[in-house]
């Protein structure tokens, strides 16, 4: 850690910080054009610059207070280090922390009157309110100061608590008593710097390290996954669980938020608790810590995590929300079965003005259909049923809450798409019958004993249908039209299928097989041949395995 003596402002290294504690003022500010850093603060260039003067006023400010030392974030790290700067950054809650005073200067106000009897109006438009690194800043310090453009005082953080609550929206009590932050959610934490910007995006997320009590590497040029890499080690290495990490509000396609503005003070007009009229609803998400041994665990492809969970049987209403508080108690609740396809889940957070309700949000299975061609017999769905979010929350009653089973599941990292490409592999086992003929015929091939038909896009419900011409072995001239066609059943992929005579094709005659069934095929009221249909994937392709067999073998299995 480098301070300024005060009295020579020459920087002096403490390699360990604890050596340091309380016995510097630390400066908090917004940066300007004339900045001075850690390799220029000694040339002679460096004392005519506006920065310049603000690193004397603050060590003259610090020896007025009787302290030897300073820290200013502009000369105190040496940023030509990426080492020293990710130390820094890492260190920077504690830093504060453990100064003796932090001023606050603000280089776009100037007091006209006391700030007690101003009110927030003017206070409020200051840059200093809208900066990511303040928001630290305003908390961590043990006594904050804030000082006008003429470095005349102000007043303290604990005099204007109440303005700053205003301003700022984190509570009072936390302003106050700094210890109390321990005590509040991840939501709420979040929503303070949801208005709040910084000049490169990783610092959103870097700015909020010692919020929330973080440690990890800068990767500067990683963007918006900064963000993503401090919610995932905010779940992992908090020691409470919090669901409320969950509550965001926002375009995300994953599990997690994209950015702290995902995280709205206020209730997006969206919301049922959205007032048109009067002082906007603040979200102010409340959580705790069961009693239970619950799972919240971040793994490679999602979140194991416990939570009370109920079927929902309608996409196209909640009938959680419309039924009354019973006496029934919960069900229990199987992850494999239809029924169980879509859940509505209860979270262990709250809004603090509806503590007779809790946050809930939907979540859909996924298709079973990740093993591959060969599914197992029987599984454990409790432990492999992976679920995706749905975008939308609601809340339910406390009270209906006995209705709910308590489950463990995991939750997608990203939601699950349908891959864009359609492979259809085909394999006639029949002696009875051979392939004749593949249309369209630039879009099939052989693979081996297989018959292979390939799309390079999902196709659209205006597209013809593929088809083979099979033949009976026999005579060598009766001939049929197997056609296929790949199609979305409220989202699932089924294969519509259908023999019929050579030319021509009735789409609505096509008769729908789900993968895992067999289909017998009949022609002129005749069973002929039975056809297997399985899918899977393979890259990122979605592939239909079609087996066609007589139907005497198909008995004689």
């Amino acid at each position: 850690m480098w301070l300024l003596n005060v009295e020579t402002l020459v920087l002096e290294h403490f390699q360990d910080d604890r050596q340091t504690r309380g016995q510097y003022a630390i400066l908090s500010h917004t940066w300007g054009d004339e900045e001075v850093s850690f390799d220029t603060l000694y040339l002679d260039s460096a004392k005519s610059k506006s920065g310049y003067r603000k690193i004397v006023d603050t060590c003259r400010q610090a020896a007025s207070d009787g302290l030897r030392y300073a820290w200013v974030d502009t000369c105190c790290i040496d940023k030509r280090s990426s080492s020293e700067l990710s130390e820094a950054i890492n260190s920077m809650y504690r830093w504060y922390y453990h100064a003796q005073i932090c001023y606050a200067y603000l280089s776009d106000f100037t007091a006209v009157n006391s700030v007690l009897a101003t009110g927030t109006g003017r206070l409020k438009s200051c840059r200093w309110f809208t900066r990511g690194w303040t928001l630290q800043e305003l908390i961590a310090p043990p006594l904050l100061v804030f000082y006008d453009s003429n470095w005349t005082m102000l007043a303290s953080r604990k005099d204007i608590a109440e303005q700053l609550a205003n301003i700022t929206h984190v509570d009072q009590d936390i302003l106050v008593n700094r210890e109390q932050l321990w005590q509040t959610s991840v939501a709420k934490r979040m929503s303070w710097a949801s208005m709040r910007v910084t000049s490169r995006e990783e610092d959103l997320a870097y700015s909020l390290l010692g919020i929330f009590g973080i440690n990890m590497p800068l990767l500067y040029g990683e963007g918006p996954e900064a963000f993503k890499r401090l919610q995932e080690e905010i779940i992992r290495s908090w020691g409470r669980v919090d669901h409320s990490i969950l509550a965001w509000h926002g375009q995300s396609d994953g599990l997690l938020a994209l950015s702290p503005a995902e995280f709205p003070v206020h209730f997006p007009e969206t919301s049922s608790m959205y007032r048109a009229n009067g002082p906007r609803a603040k979200r102010d998400i409340i959580s705790w810590t069961s009693l239970q041994n619950e799972s919240f665990e971040l793994y490679k492809n999602g979140l194991r995590i416990t939570l009370y969970a109920r079927a929902i049987g309608s996409d196209l209403a909640d009938e959680i929300q419309r039924a009354q508080p019973d006496k029934g108690g919960a069900r229990d609740l199987d992850l494999g079965t239809e029924q169980s396809q879509r859940l509505l889940v209860a979270l262990n957070c709250t809004y603090s003005g509806a503590r007779d309700k809790l946050f809930a949000m939907y979540l859909r299975r996924r298709p079973w259909i990740n093993y591959g061609p060969h599914q197992p017999t029987s599984a454990n769905h409790h432990e492999f049923a992976m679920y995706d979010f749905e975008t939308h929350y609601t809340t339910i009653l406390a009270s209906q809450l006995r209705r709910f089973t308590m489950v463990t599941l995991t939750i997608a990292r990203k939601r699950f798409r349908w891959p864009p490409y359609l492979t259809v592999r085909c394999h006639v086992r029949s002696t009875r019958y051979a392939i004749r003929d593949a249309i369209p015929l630039d879009k099939w091939q052989r693979e081996g004993i297989h018959l292979v038909f390939k799309a390079e896009t999902k196709p659209s419900d205006h597209e013809d249908p593929a088809y083979l011409i099979i033949r009976q072995v026999s005579d060598g001239g009766s001939s049929l039209a197997f056609y296929m066609e790949h199609r979305w059943n409220g989202g699932i992929p089924a294969l519509g299928i259908r023999l019929d005579e050579v030319g021509g094709v009735d789409k609505q005659k096509l008769e729908t097989v789900k993968s895992g069934e067999k289909k017998v095929m009949d022609f002129g009221g005749h069973a002929i041949l039975v056809v297997m249909a399985e899918i899977f994937f393979m890259a990122d392709s979605l592939v239909w395995v079609l087996a066609m067999n007589d139907i005497e073998e198909e008995l004689n299995l």
